[in-house]
């Protein structure tokens, strides 16, 4: 037989949880993002910087179950926390003679012989304090739930719980905590009877405490219930809350009801939600940001866009939301030395209240506020983020670390080398990865190297000195070689090496996904040159009021060579088009090269694969693999290019000097017979 009886009534509190999680799921469903939505491919961050003005001006909901935590302060004496399940060898706990009693009591609360469960749980509380140390919270909660039909009876016992918590007696169970939300239902039972015959809401008014405080320890139970509640007065018909002054006289419930309209606004019609907001209004004592409900209507009448009431509402609050509204309306007029503080205490009430979406939102607006002003390195340190969910916005983190941050500042962000190293490119930490890339582009080979796993980092080696000898190297069919081997291996891991964190490689996924993001270059600025990735949405309007001069610059510093996705491939072609370059033009070395530059932008660039081509048919020599070009190349063979002589860029003009040579010649001989004297015979 199951005797663990109080375990069953939390299950309540699961089903009152769901509950409340319902409109979520509903509201997600509904939506329709602003801007246009990622169509495929894995978990897609927020990008805070495509979309400025809304990140920094717009007011996010909040959420319900995180407000009603803060409804009232934490009480300092600590209880158990709720406890999920039962724990193992609970009911192995404790006493021969208290177990004994509990069993008896519990089997007896089964059967309904509630005289007989009463009979047996006084007994055991009467049982010296040692002797009943563990069973003791589960009797006096057994006997409040037995009673729930005797208000006052309940409460009693209820209450005896806390206090027998707060003893030191055991709760293995959480019951002290539950407690609270049996009293409070309890409370709730008598305000319905209450209410039929028009009495005072002292009853409700008291749940609503009771949850309040259980929601204030941490409580998910006491928030859902809590949100029970609040639909509950809202939508009574025959209850209209101006007329209810006690209610809304309470300074807890108007604060719930404020946090209700704040998190839940969807959930009304739109007459509702403005009848609401009067209702509170009118209820708010002044001055208002000393109301606890002040800074929620703070909240509700920025979005409702009265800019001059949420003013009066927010001026000298002290608490987070009037904090956020004021930061927000400071950036409407364009003030944004003033936002920077409120922001940041902004974010640390959201750390404490444990407000991890909350604390999400803050630091990607505090990482857009510090893009506007070019506070870049700033900006990238409220990317990242301070929870171990990693990034705020990875996309904004890539933007920022790619083409945003020089390199002195990249490189006094990243982690040392020593601490990045892995096998793994995409696990390794993205401003050491960005770092590394982007120094693999500027030719600063050396000092990327220490960042790059051995495997990766023997074909940098490699990479680095075909690069070497391709500029240094005297023999021309040498540096031919090397020029093809540095465009091998940056086609086979360009990737790898140096694949642009943002677009328009997307090294972030491993360029497995290009997602549609705001145009790299901000609005108003001249691309310079086919710098755009291709698909990005302009960034609108309002969002040039947010975009330092200066970020123009460094954009343009930090393009990549070629605009094209997977643009390394583009490099490797290039690369090898320059090896053929050095070549003659009827050896086999010469076509090969040329195969391969068509070979590494196949997919990528059809108008360059069919110049290449091209070119093969009108300079190159007649071979085999003409009809497998761009899709199958053989390996260039280098040594028998040289029996072919000079290069294509020497033969012509030998040549021409040759011709020359031979007409200052014949030249040289016709006037000489001119000059011989005529012999008579």
């Amino acid at each position: 037989m199951n005797v663990s009886t109080p375990a069953r009534g939390r299950a309540r509190a699961a089903r009152r949880l769901a509950s409340a999680a319902m409109p979520i799921l509903a509201a997600a469903l509904i939506t329709t993002p602003a801007r246009p939505a990622h169509a495929c491919g894995p978990d897609f961050p927020v990008e805070y910087l495509r979309d400025r003005a809304a990140t920094l001006l717009d007011l996010r909901e909040g959420e319900f179950l995180v407000e009603a935590g803060r409804l009232v302060p934490a009480p300092r004496d600590p209880l158990p926390p709720e406890v999920v399940g039962e724990p193992d060898g609970v009911r192995d706990r404790g006493g021969a003679e208290e177990r004994a009693l509990y069993q008896r009591g519990a089997e007896a609360f089964h059967r309904g012989e509630s005289d007989d469960a009463i009979a047996a749980f006084n007994t055991l509380l009467a049982l010296p304090a040692a002797a009943r140390a563990h069973r003791s919270t589960w009797a006096a909660y057994m006997l409040g739930r037995i009673h729930t039909s005797r208000h006052d009876l309940a409460i009693t016992y209820f209450q005896q719980v806390r206090a027998l918590a707060r003893a030191g007696f055991a709760d293995d169970l959480g019951l002290a905590m539950a407690s609270l939300g049996e009293e409070a239902a309890v409370h709730r039972r008598a305000a319905a009877y209450d209410e039929r015959l028009g009495s005072s809401p002292s009853d409700e008014i008291a749940a609503i405490h009771l949850y309040a405080e259980q929601a204030a320890r941490g409580s998910m139970s006491g928030a859902a219930s809590l949100l029970e509640v609040a639909r509950a007065i809202v939508t009574a018909e025959d209850r209209p809350l101006r007329g209810d002054g006690e209610l809304l006289a309470d300074p807890v419930a108007r604060r719930l009801l404020a946090a209700y309209l704040y998190t839940r606004a969807g959930e009304l019609t739109e007459a509702a939600a403005d009848e609401l907001r009067g209702e509170l209004r009118w209820s708010v004592t002044y001055p208002e940001a000393a109301d606890p409900a002040g800074e929620y209507l703070a909240a509700i009448t920025y979005r409702a866009g009265d800019w001059a009431d949420a003013a009066r509402l927010a001026a000298g609050g002290r608490g987070l939301l009037a904090q956020w509204v004021a930061a927000k309306l400071h950036l409407r007029r364009g003030a944004t030395a003033p936002a920077a503080p409120l922001l940041a205490a902004v974010e640390a009430g959201c750390a404490q209240t444990g407000d991890r979406l909350g604390l999400a939102r803050i630091q990607g607006e505090r990482m857009v506020l510090a893009t506007a002003v070019g506070d870049f390195s700033s900006a990238t340190r409220h990317a990242l983020g301070t929870t171990t969910d990693g990034p705020v916005s990875s996309i904004d983190l890539a933007r920022l670390a790619d083409r945003l941050l020089t390199i002195d500042e990249l490189r006094a962000l990243a982690p040392a080398p020593a601490a990045t190293l892995t096998a793994e490119p995409w696990a390794a930490d993205p401003l050491a990865r960005t770092l590394a890339h982007r120094l693999v582009r500027l030719g600063r080979h050396a000092e990327a190297a220490p960042y790059f796993a051995p495997p990766l980092r023997a074909e940098l080696d490699t990479l680095a000195a075909a690069h070497a000898a391709a500029a240094h190297a005297a023999d021309r069919f040498v540096r031919a070689e090397a020029l093809f081997t540095a465009a091998a291996i940056t086609r086979r891991s360009g990737m790898e090496l140096m694949g642009t964190e943002h677009a328009p490689d997307w090294a972030l996924w491993g360029g497995s996904y290009a997602p549609e993001t705001t145009c790299t270059t901000p609005l108003g600025f001249d691309p310079g040159g086919g710098i755009e990735p291709e698909g990005c949405i302009p960034p609108v309007a309002a969002d040039a009021a947010f975009v330092h001069p200066g970020e123009r610059a460094r954009l343009l510093a930090t393009a990549p060579s070629v605009g094209a996705r997977y643009h390394y491939r583009v490099v490797a072609s290039l690369l090898a088009e320059a090896a053929a370059d050095l070549l003659p033009e009827r050896s086999q070395a010469f076509a090969a090269t040329l195969c391969h530059a068509a070979r590494y932008v196949r997919n990528v660039d059809d108008d360059r694969v069919a110049a290449l081509y091209q070119r093969y048919v009108d300079r190159g020599p007649a071979v085999d693999f003409a009809v497998t070009f761009a899709d199958e190349c053989p390996a260039p063979e280098f040594d028998r290019a040289r029996r072919f002589g000079p290069a294509p860029g020497l033969r012509w003009p030998a040549i021409g000097a040759g011709l020359v040579l031979t007409g200052l010649a014949v030249l040289a001989l016709v006037c000489w017979r001119r000059r011989r004297p005529t012999v008579v015979v």
